[in-house]
């Protein structure tokens, strides 16, 4: 008996799911009829619940019968509507939110928060282009530092030696970098975009990485484009301190650390100052430059006033750390809650880590004779490979806003980044290509100093010809002018190679071979650029002509950009005139002491230094872009979206070597990029 009556209660509960119906519709908020996603759709015994998808649509599965289903979403009232449901059957319900406690009266105005990872996926969503972004919300969560690691979660965005951001797989050339929407200048003169691990994360609001080309975009990008936005002020009083350490398994506290001598501006990235040549040695052209025999005095006196620190030295490391303090506000400047009101917020970072590894290869292969006959390839270098990095980075924010009243707002901006590298490195191996048994040793010491300055004054105004008092009915006029300034010093930049064999006596035999390999040399770099760039861009909402509620506008603007950037480069090799007192012995420091430095003993042998810069690795440049735009957001039923348009720019580049036998580069072009973008 009992199994009959199980086997009966089967069959009816599997019949009851055979025989499952549907509720279907979309959720949207009663005052903007904005779709809300995420919102919870369920009947009243909770045996059924399913979530409101991205597009503001759900599908709820429901057993036939008598239900009372409901939506809720937080900071909504939640609806309820009552349903009977037959077999099969589809029903369509729609759900019209109301804001919890809303009254006919009030009127709530709130400024939008573009900090928080809601906030990012809803301005994805609306956007009429190809975007992703990352706000500081997701930042904080996610523990990441610089711009460069906040790149690196953003979907199809990847960063190449920690600085360089690829998007869709196209390299940095193929990108762009804004700061608040303004163009700012690289720091490399052999790469296209900004080095993002500049920017400290906790002086972010947001990053945007555009994938699509929009008229309203600057045109010199193909892979993507990346817009930076730092800190906006706060509607009230705050203030944020945080501080962090770190420990890294292979360079904190590690007594074989790679380093170098340091000086006392290092600690604040200001190590340049203190390196690099005097003044009176720099400003000397190669045909300047004193050679043995003519002005023995003067090339033994600069000779010992270069840094000679070639060789690496071992201290011990310390902890990875960083720190982060702002403050913010604003201030009514009449009654409380009342316009004009001052907003501010003063921040700065500050960032110190170690990197270090000493177990890395480097080899170079190559295939001799035909391939289909060879399985292996032929060594030609096997080096064992360890470094040593330190990276102190630092920057600070300040933004103050004046707000006459809610039509008109105006801002400045000033930033400033700072970042000091000291990285040594040490390889050594076998030189297959030279000799079977031949030994190779290669130091290389750097510091590099790199600056961004930036200054900002940008405003947004609402205009109106008629008595209407919604933003949404008037037309918006967006402008920015942006002054930045960036600078990149490469005071020192040393090499020093070496070989050596061992004998059957197992002695080491120690030579320098500069027909294999360059002289111990040093280099000196300078790079400077200057960029202006002004933009406007005006926005008329299609509603403003009419009673009807639309999304539709029409969008104009006008863009300049003005860059100008120098590059020089210096190198001296120190050569010798070979002699008893001049062989190398295997200890670096020895060999380039003082006392080598004796340009008059020829019988000896001496040591001395030779300006080996080339005018052609100096330049100067610069860049003009005036461009124009025209286009409209168009919007064809509730899930079809549409942004045409077109973008005109007039491009000027010219760039010119130190080297008088160089010609100029020069280009003039004239481009009209047209543009359309669709979503649904």
């Amino acid at each position: 008996m009992k199994l009959r009556f199980a086997a009966l209660l089967f069959f009816v509960q599997f019949l009851s799911y055979a025989q499952t119906s549907y509720i279907v519709g979309t959720v949207k908020d009663r005052q903007t009829n904005e779709l809300i996603f995420r919102a919870k759709v369920f009947d009243s015994n909770k045996k059924s619940m399913t979530l409101v998808s991205f597009d503001g649509s759900y599908k709820l599965p429901i057993a036939p019968g008598k239900h009372i289903i409901k939506c809720s979403f937080t900071g909504y009232d939640t609806d309820s509507v009552e349903v009977d449901v037959k077999p099969n059957e589809t029903i369509t319900l729609d759900f019209n939110l109301k804001v919890f406690g809303e009254l006919d009266v009030v009127v709530v105005k709130s400024t939008r928060s573009t900090a928080s990872a809601v906030a990012n996926l809803s301005a994805e969503k609306k956007a009429k282009t190809v975007t992703d972004g990352i706000g500081k919300e997701e930042m904080t969560n996610k523990d990441v530092s610089t711009a460069a690691d906040a790149v690196k979660q953003v979907p199809g965005a990847t960063v190449e030696g920690g600085k360089y951001v690829y998007v869709r797989g196209l390299s940095d050339r193929y990108s762009k970098t804004l700061l608040n929407g303004a163009d700012i200048p690289g720091l490399d003169p052999n790469r296209n975009s900004v080095q993002m691990d500049l920017f400290p994360s906790s002086l972010l609001q947001n990053i945007t990485v555009y994938k699509s080309f929009s008229p309203d975009l600057p045109a010199s990008f193909t892979g993507g484009l990346v817009n930076i936005n730092t800190k906006a002020f706060p509607e009230k009083f705050s203030v944020y301190f945080s501080t962090k350490v770190g420990f890294n398994t292979q360079s904190s506290f590690n007594k074989n650390f790679l380093g170098q001598s340091k000086t006392s501006a290092d600690m604040f990235a200001f190590g340049a100052s203190q390196r690099g040549l005097p003044s009176n040695i720099s400003s000397l052209s190669v045909d300047e430059f004193p050679t043995p025999g003519l002005n023995d005095d003067k090339l033994n006196e600069y000779g010992k006033t270069f840094g000679r620190e070639f060789e690496p030295t071992q201290k011990l490391s310390g902890l990875n750390s960083s720190y982060t303090f702002s403050v913010g506000n604003t201030i009514h400047l009449n009654d409380k809650n009342a316009y004009p009101k001052l907003g501010f917020v003063v921040g700065s970072s500050y960032k110190k880590n170690f990197n270090y590894y000493d177990n890395g290869e480097q080899g170079r292969y190559k295939l001799t004779g035909n391939y289909d006959e060879n399985t292996s390839l032929n060594p030609e270098l096997a080096l064992t490979d360890s470094r040593g990095t330190e990276n102190v980075i630092w920057g600070t924010l300040g933004n103050i806003s004046l707000q006459m009243n809610e039509k008109n707002t105006v801002s400045l901006v000033v930033n400033r980044f700072q970042n000091g590298i000291t990285s040594t490195r040490y390889l050594e191996g076998n030189n297959y290509s030279d000799a079977s048994d031949l030994f190779f040793q290669t130091r290389t010491l750097y510091y590099q100093q790199r600056e961004l300055t930036n200054a900002q004054l940008k405003g947004t105004h609402y205009l109106t010809f008629s008595k209407e008092e919604d933003l949404d009915k008037m037309i918006k006029v967006d402008w920015i002018g942006s002054y930045t300034m960036s600078v990149q010093k490469t005071p020192e930049l040393k090499f020093f190679t070496n070989d050596y064999t061992v004998n059957t006596d197992n002695d080491t035999l120690y030579d320098l071979q500069p027909a294999l390999y360059s002289d111990p040399s040093q280099f000196s770099r300078l790079m400077t650029e200057t960029n202006l760039n002004t933009k406007i861009d005006v926005t008329i909402p299609f509603n403003m002509f009419t009673e009807k509620e639309s999304n539709n506008v029409i969008k104009v603007g006008g863009y300049y950009l003005n860059k100008y950037r120098t590059f020089n480069e210096s190198r001296y090799d120190f050569v010798t005139q070979s002699g008893p007192s001049i062989q190398f012995n295997g200890d670096v420091e020895d060999y380039v002491a003082d006392e080598k430095f004796n340009s008059n003993d020829y019988t000896n042998g001496f040591m001395y230094v030779q300006n080996a810069s080339e005018k052609r690795n100096n330049y100067f440049g610069y860049e003009t872009n005036l461009a124009a735009y025209a286009m409209s957001d168009l919007e064809f039923g509730e899930k079809i979206e549409v942004r045409v348009g077109a973008r005109v720019e007039q491009s000027t580049i010219y760039a010119k070597s130190l080297n008088p036998n160089d010609k100029p580069g020069n280009l003039y072009n004239l481009d009209v990029l047209p543009s359309l973008n669709s979503t649904c």
